[in-house]
């Protein structure tokens, strides 16, 4: 990454003479280059420009830590839907370890387990979730429930999946949302997520299409979907479907 520092360097001192609420955009993206700058040429002048910024923030009655921390956090999901995967991990961890805070908690946990597969830390995505899960927290609880069923995948686990769909609450305070737009975008996580929802009667319909429809599309498409939930919605057996 090329950056130019001195430009980077005039942008900070402009800052610290008139500093703006973090949550505005320029200071947002000013954060946010500096952040990256450090993190992919990390050298001493680097890293005093960004302490600089950052002890103003500090001295700024709008910003405490946990706004920061929810600030990188932020940051994070813009660079994770980027695609830029380490920078985003970075910043979720430094969000992470500010503050604890189970949905930030929940959103490291969500990127490790989408992105790390073949290098994922499955007790660390479960210590990181666990808290969500005790309080019923419905993200935290459909990223464990998918960890189960999608990572460890024995015929045990998916029944512990089955178990954690069943403890949603009620109110799943956009989570039906967010995989729906998954299973739009043809993941197969989402129609998994919606297949779950319909099966506790977590939601009366989904978009995605019926749950027999859902069934069928998981059979076809998650190798080791178990054939005891196929069996369950009128389907005979998984080489039926096949």
């Amino acid at each position: 990454m090329s950056v130019d520092v001195t430009q980077l360097n005039k942008r900070v001192e402009q800052f610290c003479c008139s500093p703006s609420p973090l949550f505005l955009s320029e200071a947002r993206q000013l954060l946010k280059e500096l952040l990256k700058a450090f993190f992919y040429e990390e050298d001493f002048l680097r890293r005093n420009k960004l302490e600089q910024f950052l002890g103003m923030l500090r001295r700024s009655s709008e910003t405490d830590t946990s706004t920061y921390a929810h600030v990188l956090d932020s940051i994070a999901f813009e660079e994770y839907e980027a695609s830029n995967i380490d920078f985003a991990e970075y910043l979720f961890r430094r969000a992470c370890d500010l503050v604890d805070d189970s949905s930030l908690n929940n959103n490291l946990a969500y990127m490790l387990r989408r992105k790390r597969k073949d290098s994922i830390n499955s007790c660390e995505v479960i210590t990181l979730l666990l808290p969500g899960v005790q309080e019923r927290e419905p993200f935290c609880l459909i990223n464990m429930g998918l960890l189960f069923a999608l990572q460890l995948s024995t015929p045990d686990d998916w029944e512990t999946a089955d178990d954690l769909f069943a403890l949603l609450p009620n109110e799943l305070t956009g989570a039906d949302s967010w995989w729906e737009k998954l299973g739009k975008n043809n993941e197969a996580e989402g129609y998994l997520v919606h297949f779950f929802l319909l099966r506790h009667g977590k939601i009366e319909h989904s978009d995605l299409g019926s749950i027999k429809s859902l069934t069928l599309r998981l059979a076809k498409s998650i190798d080791g979907f178990p054939e005891w939930l196929a069996k369950d919605y009128a389907i005979e057996t998984l080489d039926d479907v096949i």
